[in-house]
C-alpha cells in the first residue's frame, strides 16, 4: 500500500516555495532593522516567539481541539530549541555582522547538512556524488569567508564570525529537519507550532525581559515598525506554519532544498535598494557552492540509489528470495511496516498501525510468488523478488517485512487458488465491501473463508488519527472520488490481520 498523492505533495512544494520566499525578503527585513540600531538580536526574537505565540494560541480557538501526549512534549521542547530559538538567535546575531548576499550563500550549506542529519537518523546513503558536492560547496563558503575578512570594519561588512553563526544557524535547522518529520506529521500544524513558539517564548523573555522594558518605541521610524510586524506577521507566523505543512509531505532533504530560494530573492532586493553590490568573489562563491548543491542533486534525482548501493540491494533481495524457499508455505501472509516517505503509508499508520500492506504467499516448486492487491497494479501475482522490489523506499532500503502463517492452514491451496481467480481485479480505492474491487487485507479477508465462514474477523474501519482527525490524505483521496470518508463502515486492515489470534509469526532462522 504505497502510493503518493500528487496533489499533497505539490500543495509541500508550494508551501516551502512560499515559506523560502518569505525568508528571502526577511533577511533584507532583519538588515534594515539591525541597523536602525533600536532593537537587539533578542529584542526581535522575542518580538518573534510572542508574536507567533499569541496568533498561532488565538488561531487554535477556531480549530478542532488536539490534545498533545504529555510524553512528546519534552520532544517539541527540545525541537522548538532547535528549530526556532537557537536557529533565529544565531541567524539574528549573524545579520549584524553579515551582508545580506553573503548570510544567503553560506545559508545554502543547510541542505548539505540535512543531508547528512538524514543519513543518520533516516538511513538515507550518502554516496561519492554526495561527497563531491559537498566538498564543492564547503570550498565556496570557505572563499567567501576567507575573502571577506580583508573587507574592513563595519556592521555593513562580513566578519568570519558571522560566517560561523551563519553555519550554527544551518546546522540547528537541519538537524530539526531531519530528525522531527515523524513528530511534526503527528499533529496538526497549528497544534504543533504553538507548543513550539510557546516554548521558545518561555525560554527567551526571562533572559531578555530587562532590555525589553527599556526598548526606545519612540525612536522606531515607522518604516521599521512596518519591517518588525512583516517579520512576525509573515517572516515567524506565516513562514512557520508553511514549513510544516511542507515537512508533512515531502522529505527532509527536499524541504531543505528550498532554502536556495532565499539567495536569489534577497540577491534581487539587496542589489534593486542598493542595500548590497555584487562583486566577482560572490559570483565565484555562489557558483561554487551551487555547482556542488547540482552534484548532490544529480546523485540523487539520476541515480536515486548508488550503483553500487544498488547492487547490494537487489543481491540482498536475491538471497532473501533463496534462503526463505524452506521457510515460506503457500498461504502464508507476508506484511509490510509502513515508510514515512508515502503520505498513504502515513495516513494508514496513523489511523490503524504499523503495517500498511500485506501479500499472499505462494509457493510452486523452487518459486515464490506473491498476490496481493496495489494501487498501481490491482490484483496481481508476481515473484517475491518483483514484490520485494516494489516495496524499496525511495533510499533503496527494504522495509521491515513480517512473515506470518495460519495456525490451521489445511485449506492453504483453496485460499490461494482463490486470490490467483481474482488477479485482474482493480484496486479498492473507495474501501467499499462487495464492490469486485479489492485492497490488501480486503483480498486475503474475501480468499480466505472456509465452510462459507472467513476466517478473519471484520472490523469497523477507521480514518481517523489518535486525535480523531481525518489525515489530509484520506479527505483528498475521498473527495476525489465525491463521497464520504467510510468511517466504521464494515472491513478490515493490514495491521489487524497482523494481530489476528489466527496467525502465528515465523521467525527468522
Amino acid at each position: 500500500m504505497s502510493i503518493g498523492s500528487n496533489k499533497s505533495t505539490l500543495l509541500g512544494h508550494l508551501a516551502c516555495f512560499g515559506a523560502y520566499c518569505i525568508f528571502g525578503f526577511n533577511i533584507v527585513c532583519c538588515k534594515n532593522i539591525s541597523n536602525a540600531n533600536v532593537l537587539t538580536p533578542m529584542d526581535l526574537f522575542c518580538f518573534r516567539a510572542t508574536g507567533a505565540t499569541v496568533l498561532f494560541w488565538l488561531l487554535s480557538l477556531f480549530m478542532p481541539k488536539e490534545k498533545v501526549d504529555l510524553k512528546d512534549l519534552p520532544k517539541i521542547f527540545v525541537a522548538s530549541m532547535l528549530g526556532l530559538f537557537l536557529t533565529q538567535m544565531s541567524f539574528l546575531k549573524a545579520i549584524t555582522m553579515t551582508t545580506s548576499i553573503d548570510l544567503s550563500i553560506a545559508n545554502t550549506c543547510t541542505p548539505i547538512m540535512t543531508m547528512f542529519v538524514a543519513a543518520i537518523a533516516l538511513k538515507e546513503p550518502i554516496t561519492a556524488k554526495k561527497i563531491g558536492g559537498v566538498l564543492i560547496s564547503l570550498a565556496g563558503v570557505l572563499f567567501l569567508i576567507f575573502n571577506s575578512v580583508g573587507l574592513g570594519g563595519g556592521a555593513s561588512e562580513t566578519k568570519p564570525l558571522g560566517i560561523v553563526l551563519t553555519i550554527m544557524n544551518a546546522l540547528t535547522f537541519a538537524l530539526y529537519l531531519g530528525i522531527f518529520r515523524p513528530l511534526i506529521s503527528k499533529y496538526n500544524v497549528v497544534t504543533f507550532m504553538k507548543w513550539m513558539f510557546l516554548f521558545s517564548m518561555l525560554v527567551a523573555l526571562p533572559l531578555n525581559i530587562k532590555s525589553l522594558i527599556h526598548t526606545p518605541f519612540a525612536q522606531m521610524e515607522s518604516k521599521v515598525l512596518w519591517q518588525v510586524a512583516y517579520v512576525v506577521v509573515f517572516a515567524t507566523f506565516i513562514a512557520y506554519f508553511l514549513i510544516p505543512v511542507g515537512q508533512k509531505r515531502l522529505r527532509p532533504t527536499l524541504v531543505s532544498m528550498y532554502n536556495y530560494v532565499q539567495p536569489i530573492i534577497a540577491t534581487l532586493i539587496s542589489i534593486v535598494i542598493g542595500l548590497d553590490h555584487l562583486t566577482w568573489k560572490k559570483l565565484v562563491a555562489m557558483v561554487l557552492v551551487f555547482t556542488g548543491v547540482w552534484v548532490v542533486n544529480q546523485s540523487r534525482a539520476a541515480i536515486p540509489v548508488h550503483h553500487r548501493t544498488k547492487a547490494i540491494v537487489l543481491l540482498l533481495i536475491v538471497f532473501v528470495s533463496c534462503k526463505h524457499v524452506s521457510q515460506y508455505q503457500t498461504s502464508d501472509l507476508l506484511f509490510v511496516e509502513g515508510s514515512t516517505e508515502s503520505a498513504m503509508d502515513q495516513a494508514i499508520m496513523g489511523s490503524t498501525g504499523k503495517m500498511v500492506h500485506v501479500g499472499i504467499i505462494e509457493v510452486a516448486g523452487d518459486s515464490i510468488f506473491v498476490i496481493d492487491a496495489a494501487p498501481k497494479t490491482g490484483v496481481s501475482r508476481r515473484t517475491l523478488q518483483a514484490f520485494l522490489e516494489a516495496q524499496k523506499e525511495e533510499n533503496g532500503a527494504l522495509p521491515n517485512l513480517k512473515h506470518t502463517r495460519l495456525k490451521d492452514n489445511r485449506d492453504a491451496a483453496a485460499f490461494v487458488a482463490k486470490a490467483k481467480s481474482l488477479c485482474g481485479a482493480d484496486y479498492d480505492f473507495t474501501f467499499l465491501p462487495d464492490n469486485d474491487s479489492y485492497y490488501c487485507s480486503e483480498l486475503v479477508f474475501e480468499c480466505y473463508q472456509r465452510d462459507g465462514k472467513p476466517v478473519f474477523e471484520s472490523a469497523p474501519m477507521n480514518f481517523r488519527n489518535t486525535e480523531g482527525e481525518f489525515d489530509p490524505f484520506w479527505v483528498e483521496l475521498f473527495a476525489k472520488q465525491g463521497m464520504e470518508i467510510p468511517q466504521n463502515v464494515s472491513g478490515t486492515n493490514p495491521d489487524a490481520l497482523f494481530h489476528s489470534p489466527m496467525l502465528l509469526e515465523i521467525k527468522e532462522k
